[in-house]
């Protein structure tokens, strides 16, 4: 799990919703609207930053 950790795989989400339908939309654990594929993978960050902006902005991992 460590080696999880320290991987730049980690990104937050906040609840929002769409269409009267409740879902996740994904926030970069630095700042900011992000996607969830690879193609934004400069937006995610470690598991202690994730923890940090979550602590921060009230965002969930």
């Amino acid at each position: 799990m460590q080696t999880l950790k320290e991987r730049r795989i980690w990104g937050c989400w906040i609840f929002t919703v769409v269409k009267v339908k409740k879902t996740k939309k994904p926030i970069s654990v630095h700042v900011g609207e992000t996607g969830a594929d690879e193609s934004h993978s400069c937006t995610w960050g470690t598991y202690k930053e994730a923890a940090e902006a979550k602590e921060k902005y009230g965002k969930e991992q």
